[in-house]
């Protein structure tokens, strides 16, 4: 009777351990299947702050990715609902138009390198009028001067009025601006152009498109329009004027709420058991 009596409570002491065991194993699995939703939410917090933050697509893209390969690792039905929203919000990530910055930098540094190629307008009067002098002379009533008198003064006006022509080496524009003047005119096009270089690689799309519009008004103001050099980069300035340097991101944030609910949820029942 003594030796039943200790078998009986031995197999249950056996029992105990075993049912002890039993929970230490579940419990380390379901500390394990929470350490992973926490680390899909760490994924989804960093998607979400790049996004919002820093407008960075790519790495919001990168994180949620990451963040579905970790959910489909642990075949949890319950998770489906995260799963669906999350392949909905990088459909939406994949849809955003990116602006090629740096395409369009290299098109103005290269613009801003062949300034010196565009040929200027040619400023010249294309009417002529009698000078107020000799208007005043010929109204004054008075006998008309002599020949060689007329003569006279048709050389004292042509010399006071003596303006020279200049033309360039390889003969690309009549241009009668001095240096000086033709100087600034290429400097006041280079620095709108830089302005419009600054608000590109700072992403702020309104201040580059006025530059770029003032850009293109001093081309069409002070330069050769059937140039096919001025045409050229007056077509870049148009085509640059179309960026969209900050795009409308979409929401999201889905996901992520639909995790935490899950998370709540595994919370409460982990408070109430036993």
């Amino acid at each position: 009777d003594r030796r039943g009596t200790e078998l009986a409570a031995l197999q249950a002491r056996i029992d105990d351990s075993l049912e002890l065991v039993s929970r230490i194993n579940e419990n380390l699995s379901g500390g394990r299947a929470r350490f992973e939703r926490a680390a899909v939410e760490q994924l989804l917090l960093l998607a979400n702050d790049r996004l919002q933050l820093h407008r960075d697509v790519r790495s919001a893209l990168a994180a949620l990715d990451s963040a579905d390969q970790r959910l489909a690792a642990m075949a949890d039905p319950q998770l489906f609902s995260v799963r669906q929203a999350l392949a909905q919000e990088r459909a939406a990530l994949r849809a955003v138009t990116l602006p090629d910055v740096a395409s369009a930098a290299l098109s103005l540094s290269s613009l801003i390198d062949r300034l010196d190629q565009l040929p200027l307008r040619a400023h010249s009067p294309t009417v002529y009028t009698a000078s107020a002098a000799r208007q005043s002379a010929d109204d004054s009533g008075q006998p008309a001067a002599q020949g060689w008198q007329r003569l006279l003064g048709s050389v004292r006006d042509a010399i006071g009025t003596l303006f020279t022509v200049r033309r360039d080496d390889d003969a690309r524009a009549l241009r009668l601006l001095p240096p000086e003047a033709e100087a600034m005119v290429y400097q006041v096009l280079m620095l709108k152009l830089e302005g419009a270089r600054a608000a590109l690689l700072a992403g702020r799309t309104v201040p580059m498109r006025e530059s770029l519009a003032s850009a293109a008004q001093w081309l069409d103001t002070e330069f050769k329009t059937d140039d096919a050099g001025v045409r050229a980069a007056r077509e870049d300035l148009q085509r640059l004027q179309g960026l969209e340097l900050a795009p409308p991101l979409p929401d999201i944030s889905g996901s992520l709420e639909a995790l935490r609910v899950r998370l709540d949820g595994d919370d409460t029942r982990g408070d109430t058991t036993p």
